[in-house]
Parts: structure tokens; C-alpha cells; sequence
């Protein structure tokens, strides 16, 4: 292609007018054959037609590969003496090409997905999942929020009130009454957009361990909370002294003599507790060996 209009591009050919007829220059054929072509000058002898040829070739050569770098780099090619400037130009349009003939990278991360990081400091793209609320989340973050509009986007969303519903629910209640629940942290893997709004309530998985879907009804995005294979035992006629040792999680507590009470004599006697912390680690959750991750999910490139 001609020098575009505005590049820089001060090498230039020699003699580009050079007529052969004129004696300017020599034919190819003689040339390509001349002893001073394939030995080089010989000493007290210089033919300007040959010397001409000779230079032209160099320099047409030289000023192409110039016009190639300043139609593709901006700062041109300089006739300055400075050959990192050119090196430097050279690489950056070998790049650029290489660079669209390529196939593109896909992206590192997907949008909205989650991720977990053993680095504290959050990355550019990443906001965590514990629930947060952004506003202008449109603005900030463009590509998730046009994501989480499209039929796959919707897959991962849920309204506010069932967003709440996910994260105050209680999954079991105690023989005393008490219930067990997610208390408000946790239990939510769904985001909640509000178009109306402009805000974007992230998923909240603290406290959550991950577990590939399809094995116990869990389905993809669902959630359940912890829980243990039940523990029971039967004792059979505790009293007196028969029972006098214990062992695993059962520990005899509050031994009573023996003794007369309203005129009746009674049997010394004891309570039975059973502890399961005597025989294996207690925690106020059931817990596998784990380390601390920064739980995010992955909204894009923020806007500039």
C-alpha cells in the first residue's frame, strides 16, 4: 500500500529515476553477472551505473520495510541514526498483526460465575459474595448487568423476597425448640437485579461449602444446611450400683448415695450424660478441615 497520509517515513529510495538507457543505471543482467557484483569494487575502478544499481537495490528495500512500520505505527521511522526507534517500531507491528490473525483469548473468567482466592486483596472485576448491595450497578458494571438480562442471565437470579426467604431460612428445629438456621449469613447463591433501581444484590455464600449437584436431591444453585448421621442409644435399667463405669461419649454425673427417704430406703443412684466432644472434635457447626477463601464472583471489567 502508498504511504498513508499522515505517517512518517523519512527513508527514501535512490535513483528512482534512474534510467538504464541513459546510462544511469545498470541493467539487471549485467549486474546480476559483473565481477564487481560477486567479488565487490575492485581498487582505482568505480562504475556509476553499477554503484547506482547497487544502491538503489539497498535503499528500495530499506525504505519498503520503512513504509511497512510508519503505515502501522504511529511515530514513523526517522532518518535519526537511532535503530532502537526502528527495532522498537518493527516489533510493535509484528505484534499488532500477529495480534489479529490470532484467535482471541477467551475471557480468563466468566461473567457472574464464582471464585475463590487464597489472596485477600479483591481484584479488578471482583466483588465478594456476602450478600452486598451496589448501586449503579449498570454504570460500574456493564456487562454483567446486561448479562443478567439475557434468558441464560436470569438462571441466576432471584427477587429480593425470595433472595431474604433463601438466606433466613431454618432447616431444622431442636428438641428443646431451638432452630436451626442461616440467621441471614449465607444460603443465597443468586443475585437480585433491580432494573428499576439501578442495584444488584450479590450472592451470599458465607459459611458454604461447594458440592457437585445430582447426588441428594441438591440440584444446581440449590442449598442445604448442615447436618450429621443421627446418634442413638438406649439405657436399660440405670440404678443402684449396676451401672458402675462408663465409657465413650457416656460419662455417669451427680452420683447419689444410698439412703432413707419418707421411711423408704432407696438405692444409691447416678445420672448418665452422653457427650459426643469426649470421643470426637465438637464445633458449634459440622465441619470438614477447611482454609479461608475470599469467596467473589466475577462481574467484568469495571467501566473506565
Amino acid at each position: 500500500m502508498p504511504l498513508q497520509e499522515g505517517a512518517i517515513n523519512e527513508i527514501i529510495p535512490f535513483a528512482p529515476e534512474a534510467i538504464e538507457e541513459a546510462g544511469d543505471i545498470l541493467s539487471l543482467e549485467e549486474y546480476e553477472r559483473h565481477p564487481m557484483r560477486l567479488r565487490g569494487n575492485f581498487a582505482g575502478l568505480a562504475l556509476r551505473e553499477l554503484m547506482n544499481r547497487e544502491a538503489r537495490q539497498a535503499t528500495h528495500m530499506a525504505a519498503g520495510l520503512a513504509q511497512f512500520i510508519a503505515n502501522r505505527y504511529a511515530p514513523g521511522v526517522k532518518d535519526d541514526g537511532d535503530l532502537d526507534k526502528v527495532e522498537q517500531g518493527l516489533l510493535e507491528v509484528i505484534n499488532a498483526l500477529i495480534a489479529e490473525v490470532m484467535p482471541k483469548t477467551p475471557e480468563k473468567y466468566d461473567l457472574c460465575e464464582f471464585y475463590h482466592f487464597r489472596h485477600p486483596t479483591l481484584r479488578t472485576g471482583f466483588q465478594p459474595a456476602q450478600g452486598g448491595l451496589l448501586v449503579n450497578a449498570a454504570t460500574l458494571y456493564p456487562e454483567a448487568w446486561a448479562y443478567l438480562q439475557t434468558v441464560e442471565g436470569q438462571k441466576l437470579c432471584k427477587t429480593e423476597a425470595a433472595w431474604q426467604a433463601m438466606t433466613t431460612a431454618t432447616w431444622a428445629t431442636l428438641a428443646d425448640g431451638t432452630k436451626v438456621g442461616w440467621n441471614g449469613i449465607g444460603g443465597a447463591p443468586f443475585y437480585v437485579q433491580d432494573t428499576a433501581n439501578g442495584t444488584l444484590r450479590l450472592p451470599d455464600l458465607r459459611g458454604m461449602y461447594v458440592e457437585a449437584a445430582g447426588f441428594d436431591g441438591l440440584g444446581v444453585g440449590g442449598t442445604h444446611g448442615d447436618g450429621m448421621r443421627n446418634i442413638t442409644g438406649v439405657l436399660v435399667d440405670v440404678y443402684g450400683g449396676y451401672t458402675s463405669s462408663s465409657s465413650g461419649a457416656f460419662v455417669q454425673t451427680n452420683a447419689r448415695d444410698a439412703g432413707i427417704q419418707g421411711g423408704v430406703m432407696t438405692y444409691g443412684s447416678h445420672d448418665m450424660a452422653f457427650d459426643p466432644a469426649r470421643v470426637v472434635p465438637a464445633a458449634a457447626k459440622n465441619q470438614p478441615r477447611a482454609w479461608g477463601a475470599l469467596a467473589c464472583v466475577y462481574l467484568g471489567l469495571p467501566a473506565s
